[in-house]
This record gives structure tokens, C-alpha cells and sequence, in this order.
């Protein structure tokens, strides 16, 4: 049985021979380890979120305007291109995409919410950007061809 109390960093491991006691991560190499399997695994899923998000924030709010699938619009531009665009508070992103935008998406973009959701915005269009390798976006719903 493994319990995790991220925390204060501790874990009882009855496998590894704790026998149910608690026990400091650092003190047993054993535990430390799958400790530190166990938390590299959770940021992983917490950064693919960030990019779900962001896909689901082009296909709800900006897919219909600009008229491009999701993979499109992430590979209009490359990585280091889409970190300038969204640098202080997204201005060049908001610049380029604005006056392409209807009425109710350029509301978003200038709302509390965008501010909000750009991370993740930004973190679905550096994962998928033009210098990326190809990998593949799920393509339904709103932003499809």
C-alpha cells in the first residue's frame, strides 16, 4: 500500500518494509524514488491539462472566427515565436489576432478570463508550434475543417 502526503513530503510504504510507519522520503532510497516517480508523473499530467485546456479554449472561443483547425493555428507560428507573442500579458498576440476576432471573441480576449486561460493557451500552441515534431491534435467538435 503507498500513501502519498505531498505536502510535507512524506510516505508509508508497506512494500518497501515500513510496515505502515511513516517515514522521511530522503531517508529511504527506495521510497525517494517512487516518490519522485510518482510527482514527476502528476506534473506531466498537469502540464497535458494545460495543453487540453488551451485546446479547448481555441476550439470554444477563437476556432469559429479564424476559420483554422486547431493544428493550423498552432503551427502558424514556431515556439520561440508564439513565447514573444504571448510575453507581457499576450500584447502580440492580442496585436495579431484582435482584428481578425468577432465581437464576442475580442471581449474574451480583453477580459479577466484571457488573462486567465493565455497560459494555457499558450502552453497547447508551443506544444504543437511549427518547429515541433508532428504530433497529433484531435480535431472535432469546433475548430474541425
Amino acid at each position: 500500500m503507498l500513501a502519498i502526503v505531498p505536502f510535507v513530503g512524506l510516505i508509508t510504504a508497506e512494500a518497501f518494509g515500513t510496515h505502515g510507519k511513516l517515514r522521511f522520503a530522503g531517508y529511504d532510497s527506495e521510497i525517494m524514488i517512487v516518490r519522485n516517480a510518482i510527482f514527476a508523473a502528476l506534473s506531466a499530467l498537469g502540464l497535458h491539462a494545460d495543453v487540453a485546456q488551451g485546446e479547448i479554449f481555441y476550439a470554444e472561443v477563437l476556432a469559429a472566427d479564424l476559420n483554422l483547425s486547431r493544428a493550423a493555428f498552432a503551427k502558424m507560428h514556431t515556439e520561440s515565436q508564439w513565447q514573444t507573442l504571448f510575453a507581457d500579458g499576450a500584447a502580440g498576440f492580442k496585436r495579431e489576432f484582435l482584428p481578425k476576432l468577432g465581437e464576442e471573441a475580442r471581449r474574451v480576449l480583453q477580459s479577466d478570463f484571457f488573462g486567465r486561460s493565455a497560459a494555457d493557451l499558450e502552453d497547447f500552441v508551443r506544444f504543437y508550434a511549427l518547429d515541433k515534431p508532428d504530433q497529433p491534435v484531435a480535431e472535432g467538435g469546433a475548430a474541425s475543417e
